[in-house]
């Protein structure tokens, strides 16, 4: 029988391209995902609730894109470089804080220091 194999014919073919560690069916060309997998193909991970500048590897973690960090990846570690808060020639400063800070003259704009 077409779409199904094994000694009996009781296997069912699942969709081409669907993870076979992921993924399963009970009927020919289906894909259906195990708990904590996404996509066409079950080939995606089901991120950490909440991740907001991450990625993941395996279901329910949270992996940081470069400059981001936290649980959910939601603390920005480069402030400077994603808010670029210095004005008038102004060098920013990251701190633990993920503030500017330093002195000079008026270089900042908004909340942040920056040294000239």
């Amino acid at each position: 029988m077409e779409g199904w194999t094994g000694q009996d014919c009781k296997k069912a073919i699942c969709k081409q391209g669907c993870s076979e560690l992921h993924g399963s069916c009970d009927t020919p060309g289906e894909c259906v995902c195990k708990y904590g997998w996404q996509g066409l193909l079950c080939d995606e991970c089901l991120p950490y609730p909440g991740c907001v500048h991450g990625t993941c590897m395996k279901p329910w973690t949270c992996t940081c894109e470069k400059n981001w960090g936290g649980l959910l990846c939601d603390k920005d570690l480069n402030y400077c470089g994603t808010h670029k808060p210095c004005v008038n020639g102004g060098t920013c400063l990251n701190t633990r804080e993920s503030l500017a800070e330093g002195r000079g003259k008026k270089t900042r704009a908004g909340g942040s220091r920056c040294i000239r």
